[in-house]
């Protein structure tokens, strides 16, 4: 039976997370700061969060494109602050998560 992460171990890896949008890789090293094995890591996080590693970035990585957005940064400062490719890879995970582009987002808020 997999064990569920701890209190302290889903903040620990929130804040990980929080701390490293910038990197793509943050997802990978996750399980490394928990005591379990890799395949049961992915397990136990995806029971704990409801969503893979990767999904919980994104959506992390979104919700602080939001923010960015609302305080005047452009498209394009925001995907190299949250370590998108480039501006077209951040609006398409915006609009993924979304439904709309960041502009169309930004419009919603006025």
């Amino acid at each position: 039976m997999i064990r569920s992460l701890d209190n302290w171990e889903r903040e620990d890896l929130l804040e990980y997370l929080a701390s490293h949008m910038d990197r793509s890789s943050a997802p990978g090293d996750l399980w490394r700061r928990t005591s379990l094995a890799q395949p049961e890591f992915y397990l136990a996080f995806k029971g704990s969060f409801g969503m893979s590693p990767s999904a919980l970035l994104q959506r992390l990585r979104i919700h602080h494109a939001e923010k960015l957005l609302l305080m005047g940064k452009s498209v394009e400062q925001v995907a190299s602050a949250l370590g998108y490719r480039d501006s077209r890879s951040l609006v398409r995970a915006f609009r993924q998560l979304t439904g709309v582009t960041p502009d169309a987002w930004l419009k919603r808020r006025s």
